[in-house]
């Protein structure tokens, strides 16, 4: 028992020391707040009919919690509630989804997942 316990104590430090910040991410539920410019593009994928407002349908891709950015309570989003929600922390990009197609990048040795040195 003790052995099995010294085992993955010594696994845990393992991925600690070497993970790096991959560990030290965002807390789970912790919104991350974008800047003003990812703000407006995606508010520009939000609404590609350039409309007023953004419908809770409309909304639901970006924003994650519809109530507290509508502000007015009309059932829908103007731009500025929009904006106010994205500076608040209450807008994510679709990138935030937390899905991934694959490896990419380099690795500390310069070269890509294949190989290749770039």
């Amino acid at each position: 028992m003790l052995r099995t316990a010294a085992v993955y104590g010594s696994a845990l430090a393992f991925i600690a020391l070497f993970s790096g910040p991959t560990l030290a991410a965002e807390p789970a539920g912790s919104n991350m707040k974008l800047s003003q410019a990812e703000c407006e593009t995606l508010w520009n994928q939000a609404n590609p009919t350039k409309g007023s407002t953004l419908s809770q349908s409309q909304a639901q891709t970006y924003v994650t919690n519809f109530k507290s950015v509508d502000t007015d309570s009309d059932g829908s989003i103007s731009q500025t509630e929009f904006m106010t929600g994205c500076n608040n922390g209450n807008v994510k990009g679709s990138a935030s989804s937390g899905t991934s197609s694959g490896a990419s990048g380099t690795s500390s040795s310069g070269t890509n997942p294949s190989g290749a040195s770039q």
